[in-house]
């Protein structure tokens, strides 16, 4: 009879019989808790259609049964209004304010870049007089404006003399990058925020024609923190998201303190 031990335990048995012990334990699968699955890198932007979005604030409606952290689709952009999306298997939109868009890892892009000496930084708004925009390689390129590579908007608000956004090929808010010099953000930086880093109470101005109720040129507050050049905006009792720029930041106004 012969004897083995393994930990604190002592098994007595022939050869083959001690041979079949140690083969039972070498058997027994490894059941270790596998680590958490990280959170995928996302950016607060308008999503466009196959792109996958994170729920990140669930107000969803009976018809609906996604929920915080859900992963979908986009199967169409802009349906109601800028940012609110369809995807698939929903009944209905999924509003803007409720998602983020999942960045793959093959769509990274910069954050910051230069041209010609000076330095800009990216945004989500259209192109402007001055900024550099980069034709990535989703866009429809030409003869004249190649894709897969940056641009200076001029005065006139064209590209090499050409529009940024023609009517007749596919170069759109979704596939044409917009960075502005890094000296337009200098108040952002001066406030200690990132660019675009908007706080609930900051006064703004609409700009870029206005959505819903609230106009171009109008006067607002910021309901809450958000880092997005598209806030949600209170103007005359109405609230929506709107493109804006800073007038004065919540920490200096007197008439909240």
């Amino acid at each position: 009879m012969a004897k083995m031990t393994m930990g604190l335990v002592t098994y007595e048995g022939t050869p083959e019989e001690l041979r079949a012990i140690v083969a039972s334990f070498e058997a027994v699968e490894d059941v270790t808790p596998a680590e958490d699955t990280p959170a995928p890198k996302t950016e607060k932007r308008h999503a466009k259609v196959g792109e996958r979005i994170l729920i990140t604030r669930d107000a969803s409606s009976n018809r609906q049964s996604y929920r915080l952290n859900d992963v979908l689709t986009v199967t169409k952009a802009d349906v109601f209004s800028k940012g609110d999306v369809n995807v698939e298997g929903q009944a209905s939109f999924v509003d803007y304010s409720e998602y983020e868009v999942i960045v793959e890892a093959e769509e990274l892009v910069a954050e910051k870049l230069s041209h010609k000496g000076a330095d800009y930084t990216l945004v989500q708004r259209k192109a402007r007089p001055g900024d550099v925009v980069y034709v990535t390689k989703d866009a429809e390129g030409t003869a004249a404006i190649p894709n897969d590579a940056k641009y200076l908007v001029d005065v006139d608000g064209k590209i090499d003399g050409y529009e940024v956004y023609p009517k007749y090929y596919k170069r759109t808010e979704a596939n044409v990058l917009v960075y502005e010099e890094v000296a337009e953000a200098d108040i952002f930086t001066k406030l200690g925020r990132k660019t675009n880093e908007y706080r609930a109470g900051d006064i703004v101005k609409v700009i870029d024609g206005g959505w819903g109720e609230i106009k171009d040129g109008e006067v607002g507050t910021i309901v809450k923190d958000e880092h997005d050049d598209f806030p949600l905006v209170r103007i005359r009792g109405f609230e929506h998201y709107n493109y804006v720029e800073l007038i004065a930041p919540a920490e200096s106004r007197v008439d909240t303190k």
